[in-house]
């Protein structure tokens, strides 16, 4: 019985290093987690989000999802002035969301009724 405790008490730390390590090494230096943020808008142009909350501030904004080893600085500080999504990364790694019905939760409203092909 000796013996399985002393297996047990070098095991689980060493379990936990090589799981703490996995994802230290995942998170922070591949950076392979999904960022999203939201980010300026061109109302004139494209499908708004037009929120009722201040957490954004009073300008339209689209929603963006992207692996953050791929985002621009400029995604965190939410100033993107034309950010789009290469084609090249495809939509598992990048994908901006435009206002529609489908999209919008509550508070949140459309700036206008724009097609876009995105």
């Amino acid at each position: 019985m000796k013996k399985n405790t002393k297996a047990i008490i070098v095991i689980i730390p060493i379990l936990f290093l090589v799981i703490f390590s996995y994802r230290y090494y995942q998170y922070i230096i591949q950076k392979n987690y999904i960022l999203e943020v939201n980010t300026i808008c061109n109302s004139e142009i494209e499908n708004c989000f037009d929120s009722s909350d201040l957490s954004f501030g009073q300008n339209p904004y689209k929603k963006v999802r992207v692996l953050d080893k791929y985002a621009p600085k400029c995604l965190e500080e939410h100033n993107c002035d034309s950010f789009y999504c290469p084609v090249s990364l495809g939509k598992d790694k990048c994908e901006i969301t435009y206002c529609s019905d489908e999209t919008k939760v509550d508070g949140e409203g459309c700036t206008n009724k724009i097609i876009t092909n995105q």
